[in-house]
């Protein structure tokens, strides 16, 4: 047998969970990720804390959003708790630090088999560093303990 293993099926669904579409980069690479997996015949969800933003227009025909309809990401957690144990995505990717932390707490919540794939855009240690608001640097305290999760 030759070539790398398959790790999903084609008609998996994958759900990505960003705070929203409004900008910057963590974002963009989301939906380009989305709308590339989405090419190759996954079943993509885009689920967003708030569905709104700049990007929101790049997002595929063929990748569906879900609209948690939240205030922050915080906020957004009772709503992804009840769309993971609802949906049941195999996977579930998340960007950038806070959503993250909520994407994780979520899967432990929602008592379901569902793969947690995060990535940080971020120098960790220079962001929390500079984290000014007790939001901020609450968040950087938790995720150490929530990515060795």
């Amino acid at each position: 047998m030759t070539g790398s293993p398959k790790l999903l099926d084609h008609g998996t669904r994958l759900a990505i969970f960003v705070p929203s579409l409004r900008g910057g980069g963590a974002e963009r690479v989301m939906v380009t990720v989305a709308n590339g997996l989405a090419n190759l015949g996954y079943e993509v969800v885009l689920v967003l804390a708030s569905a709104e933003g700049r990007y929101l227009k790049d997002v595929s025909d063929t990748v569906r959003v879900v609209d948690l309809k939240s205030a922050g990401v915080l906020s957004s957690l009772p709503g992804l708790v009840l769309y993971l144990r609802h949906e049941r995505p195999h996977t579930l990717l998340a960007a950038m630090g806070h959503a993250n932390v909520i994407a994780l707490t979520a899967r432990m919540l929602a008592w379901v088999p569902t793969r947690v794939i995060f990535s940080e855009h971020n120098n960790f240690s220079m962001s929390k560093r500079h984290a000014r608001s007790l939001r901020a640097r609450a968040v950087r305290w938790v995720m150490p303990w929530a990515y060795r999760q």
